[in-house]
């Protein structure tokens, strides 16, 4: 029977635990968080104000919205490239401080198109964090817990994402678009100081050897992965649209409640984050991911079945109003 290599590190693996919860583990972990509160605070009020006080077109909020997942896909090779050939912690930081001085770029702009083109430098600029940061914490992972460390690292990431909408939607509601921009800016700094505290291990230098541009291809694209990648793509792009256009539904149909959904979707990518690490490192990555498959089939079909309405939603709005 043919066995992964997750399984057969589990194998040859002591009988006692290599520590994960170190001082540079910490301090990553830290770090990625800080990433998760700049970046998440900021996405659902985007949608807000570019349609709200921006008055921009549905045309160019889908473009302005997309081309940062488009930029980080166009810059992430290139990175990953550098990654293995170069100093992994140089790299985090010198990307950590160009993505905080990016999110100056919001307060700057004035029109449609400059939000565009600040996405776009963003987006480019978060390709190198998302491929700089879970390779450095790698390096860090003892690797008989790759897969608990991983989740981990990963769950600081995910709680970012629960509490930064939350704080993001406050924020924007007490004081406008452009402190949210600001304090992105300083989290952002705050969790590069934070990465350069962190000591990585020295890797070896790899020595620069010619490739052919079939091989180059080969390395780059992983042809048994590429079901999974599908796979991966279908889910996330479910996922892509409810995150960001979550709080610009729920404002058209008087949701007011729409850092509370945030929140709950968060909270139960943390607590299913908590529970797989281990699972993973005993190999059963196919039947986690038929079931995370499975769970995230049925909810987006409620959520398409039972969507709002604008009675549902403000009636209570309303008869509150007629009483006074």
């Amino acid at each position: 029977m043919t066995r992964t290599r997750d399984e057969l590190a589990a194998e040859t693996a002591p009988s006692v635990k290599a520590p994960l919860w170190t001082r540079d583990y910490i301090l990553a972990c830290c770090a990625n968080l800080m990433t998760g509160l700049a970046f998440y605070e900021l996405v659902p009020v985007l949608p807000l104000y570019l349609t709200g006080q921006l008055q921009a077109s549905s045309g160019w909020l889908g473009w302005i919205m997309s081309i940062y997942v488009l930029a980080a896909i166009i810059s992430r090779p290139w990175f990953a490239h550098r990654v293995d050939t170069g100093d992994r912690k140089k790299i985090y930081i010198t990307v950590y401080i160009m993505l905080a001085l990016s999110f100056s770029g919001y307060a700057a702009a004035a029109t449609a198109l400059a939000f565009f083109l600040t996405r776009f430098i963003q987006g480019l600029i978060w390709g190198g964090m998302t491929t700089s940061g879970p390779t450095m914490a790698v390096d860090i992972i003892p690797p008989a817990r790759r897969g608990e460390g991983l989740g981990f690292f990963g769950m600081t990431m995910t709680l970012g994402m629960c509490l930064g909408p939350v704080i993001g939607l406050q924020v924007y509601q007490q004081y406008g678009f452009y402190v949210i921009t600001w304090s992105s800016l300083l989290l952002c700094l705050a969790g590069a100081g934070i990465a350069s505290l962190i000591r990585v291990p020295r890797s070896p230098v790899q020595e620069p050897v010619y490739e052919t541009p079939k091989k180059v291809l080969d390395r780059l694209v992983l042809r048994v992965g590429i079901p999974l990648a599908v796979n991966v793509m279908i889910a996330t792009f479910s996922y892509g649209v409810v995150a960001v256009y979550s709080a610009l539904y729920g404002e058209m149909h008087g949701f007011k409640y729409a850092g509370l959904f945030y929140a709950l979707m968060g909270l139960g990518m943390l607590v299913s984050r908590f529970m797989v690490g281990r699972q993973i490192d005993r190999g059963r990555v196919a039947e986690l991911s038929v079931i995370s498959l499975s769970i995230l089939t049925v909810s987006f079909g409620a959520l398409a079945l039972a969507p709002l309405t604008p009675n549902s939603s403000t009636m209570s709005g309303e008869s509150e109003s007629s009483r006074s």
